[in-house]
């Protein structure tokens, strides 16, 4: 939750955190990474330096066959991303190859569908709802794309194309934030403020945490 509390000199914004994701109002940013070091499953994996996982490593590099993750030649190939909780999605990022040996093949990626959804067998024959879609083709060696979206996933982010090819991606980014933890409201604020020390005191109250929720897992921001 987020309480704004105004005076004649400034404004001061709380923010409680769980686990890295902003739980707030509109007065906290609540939008925040959700996808790095999540899990990642593909139709096909081209060969063991294109694996899955590379797709939410952190590593932003596109100049390189063995940084990106990369499909064999089959219809329809697909990679999905397990966010582990229900969230809200509001932009998808995504970052395609650039190595120079590359330049003959970004028709490859063209006519792809980026949707969310709940499938848990590997092939999600039950369409996922629509977030984006990209006619394609890439038209530039490390070329970045970034998708609006304003969808709910109870787990996971997909990304395939429609057609018989081979897919690629370097990296994914996928920003939102978690939903399902409720918590309550932070009561009896106050401020004390000391101008010639130029501090500013702040004290609240809270009630109690959900169940199985304890404030090791909780972050305080100003």
């Amino acid at each position: 939750m987020a309480v704004k509390l105004r005076s004649a000199f400034l404004a001061i914004i709380i923010c409680l955190v769980y686990k890295s994701s902003l739980v707030s109002s509109n007065n906290c940013n609540n939008e925040t990474l959700l996808s790095k070091g999540k899990t990642v499953t593909a139709s096909s994996v081209y060969d063991s330096f294109t694996i899955p996982s590379l797709l939410t490593d952190g590593n932003y590099k596109q100049d390189r066959y063995d940084v990106c993750f990369q499909s064999k030649n089959e219809p329809e190939p697909y990679y999905k991303i397990d966010l582990q909780a229900k969230s809200r999605i509001t932009k998808i990022k995504l970052w395609l190859r650039g190595d120079a040996g590359f330049v003959a093949a970004l028709a490859w990626f063209s006519n792809v569908n980026i949707g969310v959804g709940d499938v848990t067998r590997s092939d999600p024959s039950d369409p996922p709802s629509a977030c984006a879609y990209f006619p394609g083709p890439q038209t530039s060696l490390s070329q970045v794309i970034t998708f609006e979206c304003n969808k709910i996933t109870q787990k996971y982010v997909f990304v395939q194309i429609n057609g018989t090819t081979y897919l690629q991606s370097c990296e994914v980014e996928i920003w939102g934030s978690q939903l399902g933890v409720s918590f309550p409201p932070i009561n009896d604020l106050s401020l004390t403020s000391n101008q010639e020390a130029k501090s500013v005191s702040v004290s609240w109250t809270l009630g109690d945490l959900p169940e199985g929720i304890s404030w090791s897992d909780i972050t305080v921001k100003l």
